[in-house]
């Protein structure tokens, strides 16, 4: 009897053979018949991935053959009072008689080794599965173990452009924060989402539906030092974690941009964003303020406006210096009067973006 797995679900794909094989034998003389048993050949699943493996039918054997699953070398533990693991191993690992097919969901069971957060009862290390073939009478004709583990699924945090990451750069905010959570576990019936995680000062955090939610700040967001949180969501199904995924928040004050003057002490911002200058003899402009100066990136034109019209900046008469954000424009241009306004874009050390504008007038 031969077993081939394959996978059914879209993760890594893999093939197990395992090969039973057996010489010919009589009926009524269970000591002739001989059966050579491989050891047991071990795979993984990642929590929700379903898996089939085929097996055949038994040779030299006239008289109907039957095919049980054994779930004895699994320690049955106590999943909640009326359940026990083996009840979830019959319901999650069924043989397709027709198919002569082993049928795997793991959606059903529970990651090995984990600890339930209700009874304390922990996962074995490995499911232990036995296949038997059974003649009609009863008698054992063959048996085969057949064994994996079944690891966790992925927890991750879903931008806003849909990619997931396991850290993220935010502002402090006087309004409650949230972040959407994605793993492919959530699908899975009966999971629900749970958080261990704590602020640099103590703070819990909660998670409301899927996602990841911050009080939010008092006080003044310009004068606060970063703090950051060290969350690892979870997804539980009946107690015992099936997803988890360790993801750093880190909160970063307010930034302060700006064509012009910022005071920290007194958080007070005087503007020069609105400029009569001679752009024909080669502007230079001062640097923006950017606080804190720790987070300062790089410097880009996101646009230029012509008198509220875009404009064509192919001839590179506008350009800024990244590192300082200094506009310049080329001497003895052919500018035409009117008013120019700039929207200059900074992106942090942290990836994070502000916009400013700059209007420069010609007359």
């Amino acid at each position: 009897m031969k077993i081939i797995m394959k996978p059914t679900f879209t993760f890594s794909c893999f093939i197990i053979l395992l090969t039973l094989l057996f010489s010919s034998c009589k009926k009524d003389s269970p000591s002739d018949q001989q059966m050579i048993q491989e050891e047991a050949s071990d795979f993984k699943l990642v929590f929700g991935q379903d898996t089939t493996l085929a097996f055949t039918s038994l040779g030299n054997i006239k008289d109907p053959v039957d095919y049980v699953l054994s779930f004895d070398g699994t320690a049955d533990i106590k999943i909640s009072t009326s359940i026990n693991l083996h009840d979830r191993l019959k319901d999650a690992i069924q043989i397709d008689r027709e198919n002569k097919k082993i049928v795997i969901k793991s959606g059903l069971l529970y990651p090995n080794s984990e600890v339930s957060t209700i009874n304390g009862v922990a996962i074995p290390p490995i499911y232990k599965v036995a296949l038997r073939a059974v003649a009609k009478d009863g008698k054992l004709l063959a048996e085969k173990l057949i064994s994996f583990v079944l690891q966790k699924s992925s927890v991750h945090l879903l931008r806003s452009n849909a990619e997931s990451s396991d850290f993220i750069y935010t502002l402090f905010s006087d309004k409650a924060s949230s972040f959407e959570l994605h793993s492919e576990a959530a699908r899975i019936a009966g999971t629900s989402w749970n958080v261990n995680s704590k602020g640099t000062d103590g703070e819990t955090v909660k998670i409301e539906a899927n996602s990841v939610v911050f009080a939010g700040t008092s006080g003044s967001l310009t004068q606060k030092d970063e703090k950051s949180y060290d969350l690892e969501p979870q997804l539980l199904k009946d107690g015992f974690p099936v997803a988890s995924g360790k993801i750093k928040f880190i909160f970063i004050p307010a930034i302060q941009f700006v064509y012009g003057t910022y005071y920290p002490d007194l958080n007070l911002t005087v503007k020069y964003n609105y400029l009569f200058v001679d752009l024909q003899a080669g502007y230079v402009s001062k640097a923006p303020a950017f606080y804190p100066e720790s987070y300062k990136g790089k410097f880009s034109i996101d646009k230029i406006e012509w008198n509220n019209k875009p404009y064509d900046n192919s001839n590179s008469i506008f350009s800024i210096n990244e590192e300082t954000g200094i506009i310049s424009t080329k001497a003895k241009n052919d500018l035409p009067k009117g008013s120019y306004k700039l929207t200059v874009k900074a992106t942090a050390k942290h990836g994070l973006e502000f916009t400013t504008p700059l209007t420069l007038v010609l007359e």
